[in-house]
């Protein structure tokens, strides 16, 4: 399923729209409750090593349409992401979200979903200052008329606009 922001569609690589997508979402909000899971078993909690496996082997088996007719019943969309992912696992447990709000859950995945995109936008910005630094050493000999207050100024030099900027 898409991301259904208008600008998103526009303007945004496929990948940035994944991360916000609800297969995207819904895929880390597994993430973390399989993150939860080990993490109390880790501090003694019972949760029995094969739940995990399970949970970590169905994580990726993402039936969005099974997902809106739970939440058609149950009116509550985490609950319905709950059961969802319960019935992929096979059924046998139900250990997920235990002891976590759904603040708890949409609060640390929005969380996220944010470093994910800022990772790949970080990435496009680097490239981006590379190329005004290449530009700057290009150029850093062409004189061009500056500007101030949308009139001519003096002359500066090509790179060093692009070295303002990098």
């Amino acid at each position: 399923m898409p991301n259904l922001n208008i600008l998103s569609q526009r303007y945004a690589s496929d990948e940035i729209n994944y991360i916000f997508s609800e297969h995207g979402k819904t895929l880390y909000e597994r993430e973390l409750w399989i993150a939860v899971l080990k993490t109390q078993r880790e501090l003694g909690i019972d949760i029995p090593e094969e739940a995990i496996t399970l949970y970590e082997e169905s994580k990726e088996k993402i039936d969005l349409s099974l997902i809106k007719e739970i939440e058609e019943k149950t009116r509550h969309d985490i609950k319905a992401k709950i059961e969802a992912f319960n019935i992929a696992a096979g059924g046998r447990y139900e250990l997920i979200h235990r002891t976590m709000t759904s603040r708890d859950l949409s609060d640390n995945v929005e969380q996220m979903q944010i470093k994910k995109a800022c990772k790949i936008i970080f990435g496009k910005y680097l490239s981006v200052l590379r190329h005004f630094v290449e530009k700057s050493k290009e150029y850093d000999s062409i004189i061009i008329t500056a500007r101030t207050h949308h009139q001519p100024a003096q002359p500066t030099l090509l790179g060093r606009k692009f070295a303002m900027w990098a």
